[in-house]
């Protein structure tokens, strides 16, 4: 029993997808020669400090009541999902602007990201995080996660960036479906906030998905 309270004191959620970003890392480097590791360093330290600035900014009654000096203290969790996305897309452009990669890098992450979030979400579990009613929330988007892994790994994509905007498709269907099962869906920025974020991240990516397709068809 000691053993097990001392695991749920560790943040497990950050702590997985640190070793996930880790192993994907590895499976960039393998795969683009020309990206450097200096590169990736940089990818990583845009990814933390996208996913914390988000997590800050969506909790800033949080913060405003507890001092802002905490938004640098990760230790007890409060990473954004969605500012992994805005660090990993920034780290991308500012890359491809000065031409060291190419925008397939962009499907080839997106492949194992669902299979990171979902062993996450196992992280959860550990820490008794993200029940609601005594419904499990944690399970359900592990379950949509590894489905919508299975589909991009197997995925033969016909054209650029189809696998990134079919990734967002798959997991804003996933959050739109399962937000307001959340505990924590009430935030600074509106109860339904990332509801509708993600919701708009849906059309946005399915108008960019046909737009895509329908040039490759031309």
């Amino acid at each position: 029993m000691e053993i097990w309270e001392l695991l749920q004191q560790l943040n497990w959620y950050g702590l997985i997808l640190g070793v996930g970003f880790a192993v994907i890392s590895n499976l960039l480097l393998g795969r683009f020669k020309s990206l450097q590791y200096w590169q990736v360093i940089l990818l990583g330290i845009f990814v933390l400090i996208g996913a914390r600035s988000v997590h800050v900014v969506t909790e800033f009654g949080y913060y405003s009541e507890v001092g802002f000096k905490n938004a640098i203290n990760t230790s007890s969790g409060g990473l954004s999902l969605a500012g992994v996305y805005i660090g990993f897309i920034s780290w991308l452009l500012i890359l491809k602007i000065s031409r060291d990669i190419k925008f397939e890098v962009m499907d080839y992450c997106v492949i194992w990201m669902p299979l990171v979030q979902a062993f996450g979400r196992v992280g959860n579990l550990i820490n008794g995080e993200l029940y609601f009613q005594g419904r499990p929330y944690f399970m359900l988007e592990s379950v949509g996660n590894l489905i919508l892994f299975a589909w991009l790994y197997f995925r033969k994509p016909q054209f650029m960036l189809q696998l990134f905007y079919e990734y967002f498709i798959g997991y804003s269907v996933i959050r739109v479906l399962t937000n307001e099962l959340r505990p924590d869906n009430s935030n600074y920025l509106g109860a339904n906030f990332w509801t509708k974020f993600y919701l708009i991240t849906l059309l946005l990516c399915l108008a960019l998905h046909y737009a895509g397709n329908s040039f490759k068809r031309s």
